[in-house]
């Protein structure tokens, strides 16, 4: 700008020189046409030379008036390419700045993206943790119904094989003397979970009777005590 202001100053003073030398010759032509008009006596040989003189003026004053139109389209171009270059510049700016917010909205619209894709890639991994939890769950109630339902087939098995199995003689649940039993009476003693006084229901094979302890463990009561304890 100060570069500028310095070039349009020396133009004006170029210029305003250009002016004065294009007026002078013509105030001396002026002054001079005005004296031989006051003074018509002068002499033929001065008006030769003051014509001689006017002709020369003249050739300056082409010559300077050439000089100022030179000067003057020198200055338009100046202007110009200054110009040019200005609105070259405004324009490369301008660009600039487009281009930087186009950048800018695409980066925010890529980070919202990014930001979408990551809620949405949570909410579904959410959601499949949901759905395993609540199949869990379900795999789970079914399990522990079927169960109860197995338990309550099962004890309603029991109490139907239990209700079954026929009511102990009064003699083998009351008759604390008696030591041997048959093997049909301890069979009917485990089901019932009812034995008589004095009987050990972990070692009810010691109160088989001799002959069914050898149908049974196909060995007599020595032999079968005198097998290794493991």
């Amino acid at each position: 700008e100060k570069e500028k202001k310095e070039r349009e100053r020396k133009e004006e003073e170029k210029k305003k020189k250009e002016e004065e030398a294009n007026a002078t010759p013509a105030v001396t032509r002026l002054k001079k046409r005005m004296s031989a008009t006051e003074q018509p006596s002068v002499i033929m040989e001065g008006d030769s030379a003051e014509n001689s003189e006017d002709d020369s003026d003249d050739g300056e004053a082409a010559k300077a008036a050439e000089a100022s139109k030179a000067a003057e389209e020198a200055k338009k171009e100046e202007e110009a390419r200054i110009a040019a270059e200005k609105k070259a510049a405004e324009d490369k700016a301008a660009a600039e700045a487009k281009a930087k917010a186009e950048a800018a909205v695409k980066a925010k619209a890529e980070e919202e993206a990014e930001i979408a894709s990551r809620e949405k890639a949570a909410q579904e991994k959410a959601a499949q943790e949901k759905a395993t939890q609540e199949k869990a769950a379900q795999e789970k109630a079914a399990k522990e119904v079927k169960a109860a339902a197995n338990a309550d087939e099962a004890a309603k098995a029991a109490a139907a094989a239990e209700a079954d199995i026929p009511p102990l003689p009064p003699t083998i649940a009351t008759d604390a003397s008696r030591s041997t039993y048959k093997y049909d009476e301890l069979v009917q003693m485990k089901a019932k979970r009812s034995y008589p006084e004095g009987v050990d229901a972990a070692k009810l094979e010691m109160y088989l009777t001799d002959d069914d302890f050898q149908k049974v463990f196909a060995l007599s009561v020595d032999e079968f005590q005198g097998l290794p304890q493991w």
